[in-house]
């Protein structure tokens, strides 16, 4: 890696974030005017479902070739595909190009991922920092993207919202390649082959690391049930605190500006203590869903400012949690598996925010108590048993060692 460049190329990924978010935003605007509620929602499901279909060969791919390469490659096509999808208003063309960068999305992640401790290193930062660096940025371009992305729109037009968008994966793929960014890969372990039974052979050796998969399935969990409460939300805020899309949008960035401070404060908890801090925040989250259901059930009118106050609890929560559970990826995980470990953990949260939003929408605007009820409880469960059952895990495999 070229001598100086890794605050640069860090700052590079913070920024190419905000890029990912702008793209749907143009995406649904280019499909939106003219398109039907169906072609919107398969412009959604392009956007998850390819890229959860290529994870297993993502994770495989970054951890037998190098991931720098894989990375620039796919910032660069991802630069391409943008341009293309610039110059054609089919709507087509549209759910094609959100397909590619589905796909595309998956093989960067896992490989930026992968390259995290490799970058930290080099900048003298623990891979806890960066990740929670990532954390900040990831916040920063829920809340700023869609912003971003709307003013690009509404100022120049769904056109050159892409370009920019084309502009920011470009610049990502040109500093990696000038950066000299380089994971060299180890000799596969396991099956060689690219067959869809080869691949899913070469996971088990991130399957057979039991702590990391009790810890991937609590966090599965609670990522459901933050779902779960994200299918009703918009029936919070209309039904039972009467307010719209003013309030809507405004306990969205409480729960977002405190992610963000979250990140930004509670790195060395995450760094020093791994395990507890993502207990403690998954508890936060729990606490937060809780709060809103008990104050629902035992109070005749649902106060807007409990809930405020939940939301920001639950966003402080959110980020220790996922700064946590990266962190403890990143070091639990033999780094020859750090590839196939983001794919399962991206694959995971996709599949459990899909199965928590058909969940939520089961339950319906008559249930929005409920919804959070179960949410705080099965939060809670989760953040505890998965706690609980790493540390007695990692006490009999450290047995096992001795």
């Amino acid at each position: 890696m070229r001598k100086g460049s890794e605050r640069l190329l860090l700052g590079t990924l913070l920024v190419s974030t905000i890029g990912d978010e702008i793209t749907q935003v143009a995406l649904i605007f280019r499909i939106a005017p003219n398109g039907s509620s169906l072609e919107v929602a398969g412009l959604l499901i392009a956007l998850l479902l390819p890229g959860a279909l290529a994870a297993p060969y993502a994770g495989k791919l970054v951890d037998e070739r190098d991931a720098g390469k894989v990375l620039g490659l796919a910032a660069l096509v991802q630069a391409l595909v943008s341009v293309a999808l610039a110059m054609t208003a089919s709507p087509v063309a549209a759910l094609a190009g959100a397909a590619a960068l589905s796909i595309l999305f998956t093989f960067s992640g896992a490989a930026t991922f992968a390259l995290i401790p490799i970058v930290g290193r080099e900048a003298g930062l623990p891979v806890a920092r960066v990740n929670a660096a990532m954390e900040f940025a990831g916040g920063g371009g829920a809340v700023f993207g869609p912003l971003v992305g709307g003013a690009l729109v509404a100022v120049g037009g769904v056109t050159t919202a892409l370009l920019i968008d084309a502009a920011t994966f470009g610049l990502l793929g040109a500093v990696v390649w000038w950066s000299r960014l380089s994971r060299t890969p180890e000799p596969p372990d396991g099956p060689s082959g690219w067959s869809l039974l080869a691949v899913a052979r070469s996971y088990a050796g991130v399957v057979r690391i039991r702590p990391v998969m009790l810890l991937l399935a609590s966090f599965w969990v609670v990522i459901l049930t933050l779902a779960i409460s994200d299918a009703v939300y918009v029936f919070l805020v209309m039904k039972l605190l009467g307010g719209g899309a003013f309030l809507y949008g405004a306990l969205i960035a409480a729960w977002a500006l405190a992610y963000l401070v979250g990140a930004w404060a509670f790195t060395r908890s995450a760094e020093r203590h791994p395990h507890r801090a993502a207990f403690a925040g998954g508890a936060g989250m729990a606490a937060s869903f809780l709060m809103i259901s008990l104050a629902g059930l035992f109070l005749p009118d649902l106060p807007t400012a409990i809930v405020a106050l939940a939301f920001l609890v639950g966003g402080f929560g959110n980020a220790i949690y996922n700064i946590s559970v990266r962190t403890i990826l990143h070091t639990d995980v033999p780094p020859a598996l750090h590839g196939r470990a983001a794919a399962l953990y991206g694959t995971g949260i996709r599949v459990s925010e899909t199965a928590g939003y058909f969940a939520g929408g089961l339950l319906g605007p008559a249930r929005v108590i409920l919804a959070y009820s179960i949410s705080g409880i099965a939060a809670l469960g989760a953040a505890l048993t998965g706690s609980t059952a790493t540390r007695g895990a990692r006490a009999i495999a450290t047995e096992d060692m001795t």
